[in-house]
């Protein structure tokens, strides 16, 4: 219906989830923060390379509400563009080369790695995570061989914990059927009862698996 790939679609559900939280905590509009999410990319579409490390840099899509309301078809543009804009070939050279430049200065080369390890840190903590709500990674439609077909029924995909924010959120895709997982550091359900509602009402249905345990 929009036009878009299913994660611009489903990032911008999330952020759209996100904003109405912060909307009902935050009444004053001029006082809302930028509301963005960081979308890691897989670069071997982009690069020759079968390593199997994590080959990956990220975007951080979003919006800002200070500058005044959004409905979602805008929020649906605006990630669809700025995620157009930095996932190229020549926009990921360019950060590679910064990256590499920095690897290659004689100074960094001299400095002890637990030293460098720590500076990292502060930098990932500063510029990396601070810099969106949470993270949503869509590892796409997974192929198995058609001899393990009786045997699955369905994948998950979870994320770990972020150290400066609560949620972090995982997808992936199985014989039609796509898995959004949440993962949380609070009691509290609020995102996800948000972004599965939204869903819902959209006409898409949604199954709802939980590993919380009555007491």
């Amino acid at each position: 219906q929009y036009q878009v790939s299913l994660t611009v679609f489903l990032a911008a559900v999330m952020i759209e989830s996100l904003m109405e939280i912060q909307n009902e905590k935050q009444p004053v509009q001029a006082f809302r923060k930028p509301v963005n999410v960081l979308v890691p990319v897989n670069l071997r579409n982009y690069f020759d390379s079968i390593t199997l490390r994590n080959f990956v840099l990220f975007v951080i899509p979003g919006i800002n509400p200070a500058w005044g309301n959004y409905t979602f078809e805008e929020i649906v543009s605006q990630v669809h563009h700025q995620m157009g804009a930095e996932i190229t070939g020549k926009h990921f050279n360019t950060r590679f080369a910064g990256n590499v430049h920095a690897e290659e200065n004689p100074v960094v080369k001299v400095i002890p790695l637990f030293i460098k390890n720590t500076i990292l840190r502060i930098i990932w903590d500063a510029n990396g995570e601070k810099r969106s709500c949470l993270s949503i990674s869509n590892l796409g439609n997974v192929k198995i061989p058609e001899a393990m077909k009786p045997y699955v029924e369905g994948f998950d995909f979870i994320l770990g914990n972020r150290a400066t924010t609560p949620n972090n959120c995982g997808v992936i895709s199985y014989n039609g059927k796509m898995h959004v997982n949440f993962i949380r550091s609070i009691q509290e359900p609020y995102l996800e009862r948000k972004f599965f509602t939204k869903l819902r009402k959209m006409g898409i249905p949604v199954k709802i698996q939980s590993n919380v345990r009555e007491e």
